[in-house]
């Protein structure tokens, strides 16, 4: 028992792709995917974490922009034993690759700005070619 408290993950991650629609079109012409977000700190500590995305080559992929419902860039504070729910938009820039590709495949990651600890999840990003 005392191990399994060692080995305990600082945080829980879950993203689940938004499907109705697959994806919107913004008035710029970039392509906007939304995932449901739910992050929960398991620590007893407020704690800062930030958002990212990669592509298949494990890089970020060009023009493509991680935000936060109702909050500037992707960074967010939740409280200590708390979960965080909320949007996470992915954007992808009018004539990018991502935008104009079918279905891509991406990594969206999560990171803990305190001690750097990191978790990701597999998700697929809904270009206008589908």
């Amino acid at each position: 028992l005392v191990v399994a408290l060692f080995l305990r993950s600082p945080f829980d991650l879950n993203v689940t792709p938004v499907r109705n629609p697959l994806y919107v079109t913004m008035a710029d012409g970039a392509i906007r995917n939304t995932y449901a977000l739910r992050l929960r700190n398991k620590q007893g500590a407020a704690h800062d974490f930030t958002l990212s995305v990669t592509g298949p080559g494990g890089e970020a992929p060009a023009g493509a922009l991680v935000t936060l419902e109702g909050l500037p860039g992707g960074e967010v504070n939740v409280a200590a034993d708390s979960t965080f729910t909320q949007r996470v938009y992915i954007t992808a820039e009018k004539g990018s690759a991502l935008a104009e590709g079918g279905q891509t495949e991406l990594t969206l990651w999560v990171q803990d700005a305190t001690d750097g600890v990191r978790a990701q999840v597999g998700t697929v990003f809904h270009g206008r070619s589908e």
